[in-house]
């Protein structure tokens, strides 16, 4: 479901906005890096962000990437979320390597990084 004619916005090392619902039933909005596997959108976070408690609580989302050449167009994802964990960090470790960083720096010992898998229920495509 996700578009072949966004794949330079999804293979790209940007910036997305995730957004969920907060405890409040506010939208709770979130720059993140993010990786795909043609299927789903997949995002690392640590277990104690408040998009993770958001999304344990509410599976639901929206993530938006817009293109940095031309902010008219950008794809929307509205999708549920299931939460994996990611013991040996290979998605952070994956998605660090894709933007150029040593994602292992911003963990400290003792960190519990999940995976947010994100199956797409609406592709919206501006």
């Amino acid at each position: 479901m996700l578009p072949d004619e966004y794949l330079d916005l999804l293979d790209a090392p940007l910036i997305a906005v995730l957004a969920s619902i907060g405890p409040d039933g506010m939208p709770h909005a979130s720059p993140v890096w993010f990786a795909h596997d043609g299927e789903h959108l997949l995002v690392s976070t640590t277990n104690d962000r408040q998009k993770f408690r958001n999304l344990r609580d509410r599976p639901i989302a929206s993530i938006t990437i817009v293109d940095p050449t031309d902010p008219h167009r950008y794809l929307e994802v509205r999708a549920d979320v299931t939460i994996e964990p990611d013991p040996a960090f290979k998605l952070r470790d994956r998605i660090g390597a894709h933007y150029g960083s040593d994602a292992s720096a911003h963990d400290p010992t003792g960190t519990i990084r999940v995976v947010l898998r994100l199956t797409p229920r609406q592709v919206i495509r501006h």
